[in-house]
């Protein structure tokens, strides 16, 4: 690009990769939406049960980020492989991690 190009700085829809990965405590989620809109972010496991709900609602325009403790109503999590899912007005993001026991 040209130096003096314009520079499209508004949000858009993304997942970054959960971190730490792998993890054997808590874990990051971070995400941009472009609009202010109804928002899901879960965590599944590789059987495609949803394991956790991170973010169920609307959200602002933005970068969001969210601390979990990789546990859900039963406690922590087992050790194993897991899909973090980002749904927004028909998009969908999805990104692998591990947790450690």
């Amino acid at each position: 690009y040209p130096a003096d190009a314009p520079v499209d700085l508004r949000p858009r829809f993304d997942l970054a990769a959960p971190s730490p990965n792998p993890s054997t405590g808590s874990i990051n989620f971070v995400f941009d939406i472009p609009t202010a809109a109804e928002v899901d972010l879960a965590v599944f496991d590789v059987a495609g049960r949803r394991v956790a709900t991170l973010v169920s609602g609307t959200q602002t325009a933005g970068r969001h980020t969210i601390q979990w403790s990789a546990r859900n109503g039963r406690g922590r999590l087992p050790g194993g492989v897991y899909f973090s899912r980002l749904q927004m007005a028909g998009k969908v993001a999805v990104k692998r991690f591990v947790v450690l026991d």
